[in-house]
């Protein structure tokens, strides 16, 4: 029986085309999430990898052209996640190695650090500088994406414009020119 995307973008048995036939027409409309899930959940000897990730490149090449505002939000999720992710799984990892040691400490006296932390915490400052300038930067972008989008608008057509702004300027300050400059001796004189 042939398979089609759900509403949530899953591949299911149904009428309609085949999984590799939906990727080809999801690509060029840019559904690179339902490429990647593809991707994801299929065992790697039951695809073709090399054309899914030729698939999911169109996809991502669509997308970024067709609203690049939504393609940069949606990939700083992905890479904010991922690191979040890998950052706890490090705090975990270290809390479990520290959690064997210390009652070790209790009964063998002072002992060192085990050599899997000291090994780990180079990495995990890495992982964590890393984090905090992946938001930082998420936070640009999102800043220069709210100022593009200000800068784009036509305040005549804007709802959100200042209704009291004047546009008649003649009620405006007059320009005020600045008195050209006294050298030194006339200062004096």
């Amino acid at each position: 029986m042939p398979w089609m995307v759900d509403d949530n973008g899953y591949l299911n048995q149904g009428c309609g085309l085949c999984p590799e036939d939906q990727l080809e027409k999801l690509a060029p409309e840019g559904d690179y999430p339902s490429v990647w899930k593809y991707l994801l959940e299929n065992e790697a000897g039951m695809i073709d990898q090399a054309e899914c990730f030729r698939l999911l490149l169109q996809a991502i090449e669509v997308a970024a052209r067709k609203d690049p505002r939504q393609f940069s939000a949606d990939i700083f999720a992905k890479v904010i996640g991922f690191s979040s992710y890998l950052l706890l799984r490090s705090h975990f990892q270290i809390s479990t190695l520290f959690d064997r040691h210390d009652p070790a400490l209790r009964t063998l006296g002072n002992l060192h650090v085990p050599r899997e932390i000291g090994e780990i915490i180079p990495s995990l400052m890495q992982l964590q500088e890393h984090l905090a300038a992946m938001f930082e930067a998420q936070a640009r972008a999102a800043r220069m994406w709210g100022l593009a989008g200000k800068a784009g608008r036509d305040p005549t057509n804007d709802k959100t414009a200042i209704k009291d702004e004047p546009t008649d300027r003649r009620d405006a300050l007059p320009f005020r020119v600045a008195s050209p400059p006294m050298n030194h001796v006339a200062e004096q004189a």
